[in-house]
């Protein structure tokens, strides 16, 4: 082989070997489902020790997830937002009976006050 053609294979060589690098892929997408989509999603199949989380009966009220359980007991949990969009847990705590009252309360005054106003058409 003539001296230049060696050359220029040798360079050949090199600049395809420094262009064969594997890149990187590219960065997931963040998670952009909601808080409580985010539950949903992840604790619809839990079973608790005190049964099945009733997903109908889930809310998100001052930056924490209350639902019910099917042994009747109402609970307050806690999240965090993460790096990739997903949320962090923390340890639920059983509301007591006045706490879950009165946000089932407050809730069925509002639906009984549309149905008030929705029957006072003549």
């Amino acid at each position: 082989m003539p001296p230049l053609a060696r050359i220029l294979f040798v360079a050949w060589f090199v600049a395809a070997a420094a262009g064969c690098e594997p890149s990187a892929p590219p960065p997931p997408a963040p998670d952009t489902r909601t808080p409580l989509e985010y539950f949903f999603d992840t604790q619809g199949a839990t079973v608790t020790p005190n049964g099945r989380i009733l997903l109908d009966t889930a809310t998100e009220r001052d930056g924490k997830i209350e639902y019910s359980t099917e042994d009747g007991k109402r609970w307050s949990v806690t999240y965090s937002r993460l790096a990739d969009g997903t949320y962090q847990y923390g340890t639920p705590e059983e509301l007591t009976p006045v706490e879950a009252t009165r946000e089932k309360t407050t809730s069925e005054d509002i639906s009984n006050e549309e149905q008030a106003s929705d029957e006072e058409v003549p």
